[in-house]
């Protein structure tokens, strides 16, 4: 993910985001810290105690978005 915000590696946060057309609250923490990406930092997460329903419509939101950057390549 990125951010303006500055997170340490392990840190825990929590956010709001949308997956899909619901947005859901979800934490998570710090695995790897990237540095700047865009003006932004980037962070390799992992998400923490989210519910089963909360988890599917992430791997649903995230399955349809490598589908979309899928076909996006085949059309270059």
């Amino acid at each position: 993910m990125v951010t303006p915000q500055v997170l340490k590696k392990n840190e825990r946060f929590s956010f709001k985001g949308y997956f899909g057309r619901e947005q859901y609250e979800v934490e998570a923490k710090v695995l790897r810290v990237s540095g700047l990406v865009g003006g932004e930092f980037g962070y390799g997460c992992q998400f923490v105690g989210i519910p089963a329903d909360t988890e599917a419509a992430i791997r649903k939101f995230v399955f349809a978005e490598q589908v979309k950057k899928q076909n996006s390549k085949g059309r270059e």
